[in-house]
């Protein structure tokens, strides 16, 4: 696998959340503050659901780094 890193930001995708989180818990040890988690709910059922404001907090800190 060749990867080529620029000078912008850098985004990654997991297929779970349980893997990003483990990843952002990796990076957050390198990068400190420059390290964003963008949390999802993985069921359907999530969907409908109503978030917490600490989710809508971290989802817009991360949105606004880009």
């Amino acid at each position: 696998m060749h990867m080529k890193i620029g000078r912008g930001p850098l985004v990654v995708v997991t297929p779970t959340m349980l893997q990003a989180t483990q990843l952002y818990e990796e990076l957050v040890q390198w990068y400190e503050n420059e390290v964003y988690l963008f949390t999802v709910e993985e069921s359907l059922a999530a969907e409908y659901s109503i978030h917490s404001p600490e989710v809508v907090s971290n989802r817009i800190r991360t949105l606004q780094f880009f």
